[in-house]
């Protein structure tokens, strides 16, 4: 029976996903700690296993499972000839109609695990499914956005936009469109025919995600796409990358998003998924405090305001359960995975 890195605990199912005990369950020895749970809720699947932890009143993720890493270790060799470490025996799920958040130290292996979702690397060890698949080559399904604006600067506004159509070999009038649509959505009208070098840092950005939602990804991946930008542009882009996932126009099912700050996770993901180093692992997870408790009314009111938009009212276009998707500035809650386990020889 395996067991996983940072966890300590055997592998429940066999499939490499780990289960932690449900508060009050037959396993004392794993409950939260006093004060880790201070409200009755439901069980909430964690993404590492079938669903066992108790927070506060919030919704568990109820679509399909989209993307799953299983016992995924990947190593790299350095200059010196040193072996590193990125990433060992990592499981997680992605499902649809989710946020997640990536969060820990550089160096945690959180970008390398997004590249592998987009399928531009493979892991040393474990495997990476699509939909219970194994993901062999570059995801179609899949764009990414990255902290670098990765812009051309000798190509117009329209021309990197449709940079990534053009590889996927769409022509034509099909072509046209999508990118008129993507450069819409994000509000650079007007400045199609504009140079990098005449745009801000947050319109260069608003065209790395026109780019990558031209192509109507299923799943959307960043990898700190506001690093870049000052406070009060990242600000109103965190705002804008909601009301993109809340548009079904986008096709956008899933968001992932990389992040160092804590303050961007709680505010743009429904779990929090937090990662150690040395060697990268899943160190424990957490959900944000929901809008209809207490602190949230008091922590988050003013950016549920700034956003100007029903938190449900993205899940209810898309037919999903109603899962709070902006729970801004609120409280994380999180469980700390149990010490390890002994086992008998």
């Amino acid at each position: 029976m395996a067991n996983h890195q940072g966890t300590g605990e055997p592998d429940q199912r066999g499939d490499g996903a780990r289960q932690l005990p449900v508060a009050g369950g037959g396993d004392r020895a794993h409950e939260p700690r006093r004060g880790e749970l201070e409200s009755p809720g439901v069980a909430l699947d964690d993404g590492l296993g079938p669903g066992s932890l108790r927070v506060g009143a919030v919704t568990p993720p109820q679509g399909t499972v989209l993307l799953e890493a299983q016992h995924v270790t990947q190593r790299f060799r350095l200059p010196n000839g040193q072996e590193l470490e990125a990433l060992r025996d990592v499981s997680l799920t992605l499902r649809e109609h989710e946020v997640v958040a990536l969060v820990g130290p550089s160096g945690c292996g959180k970008s390398t695990l997004l590249r592998m979702f987009a399928g531009l690397a493979r892991p040393g060890e474990g495997k990476v499914l699509y939909r219970g698949q194994p993901l062999d080559g570059v995801l179609a399904a899949s764009a990414m956005v990255f902290q670098s604006f990765a812009l051309l600067p000798w190509l117009t506004v329209v021309e990197n936009v449709a940079m990534g159509l053009e590889a996927r070999g769409v022509d034509g009038v099909a072509r046209r469109d999508a990118v008129a649509r993507a450069i819409n959505l994000v509000g650079l009208d007007g400045f199609e025919q504009a140079y990098p070098k005449e745009l801000s840092g947050g319109m260069k950005q608003r065209v790395g995600f026109a780019r990558a939602l031209a192509v109507a990804p299923e799943i959307l991946l960043m990898d700190e796409p506001f690093g870049a930008l000052d406070p009060l542009t990242t600000e109103n882009m965190r705002s804008q990358v909601i009301d993109l996932w809340r548009d079904p126009a986008t096709g956008v099912n899933t968001l992932v998003i990389v992040t160092h700050s804590v303050e961007e996770a709680v505010f743009l993901a429904g779990r929090i998924i937090v990662f150690g180093s040395n060697p990268g692992h899943v160190q424990y997870f957490a959900v944000p405090a929901t809008g209809a408790e207490p602190g949230f009314q008091c922590h988050g009111g003013a950016a549920a305001r700034h956003s100007h938009r029903d938190p449900a009212a993205g899940a209810r276009a898309r037919g999903a359960a109603t899962t709070p998707a902006v729970p801004a500035r609120a409280r994380v809650r999180g469980h700390r995975a149990p010490r390890p386990l002994a086992h008998a020889p």
